[in-house]
């Protein structure tokens, strides 16, 4: 099912949110675009020419996925509602608000496998 559990109790939480990814990042490709930008709703732009300036990085990078690393120390946990550290294997991942080159076939086939590999139930920023 498509479904998105704030509370984090069932481990198909993500399912929801990594298909609407998914399914955006592909529909981007099929429509010709170089690149997605992915910004999630409490995302804001900080600097005028942001987005000039973004589409000079996208030009001129051959880079699959451009973004910044996850900037917090901790992520909530529902279960105990506290904030909780991040293991080492995920702390440093590049956050999800990114922009993406969905015009490149081989990143394309590599989301394909990370979507139905075994971090599948992973948010998708984290299985990539």
């Amino acid at each position: 099912a498509d479904t998105y559990d704030k509370r984090r109790l069932d481990a198909n939480w993500t399912v929801g949110p990594n298909n609407l990814f998914h399914h955006f990042l592909h529909a981007a490709a099929e429509r010709g675009y170089s690149h997605m930008l992915q910004l999630e709703a409490d995302v804001l732009p900080l600097r005028a020419g942001w987005l000039s300036a973004l589409r000079c990085v996208a030009r001129s990078s051959d880079s699959w996925i451009i973004g910044s690393t996850l900037l917090s120390p901790c992520a909530y946990d529902a279960k105990k509602r506290a904030c909780g550290e991040l293991g080492d294997e995920i702390k440093f991942h590049i956050n999800g608000n990114a922009l993406y080159a969905v015009g490149q076939p081989a990143f394309l086939e590599f989301t394909r496998r990370a979507q139905s590999g075994k971090l599948h139930k992973w948010p998708f920023d984290l299985a990539f």
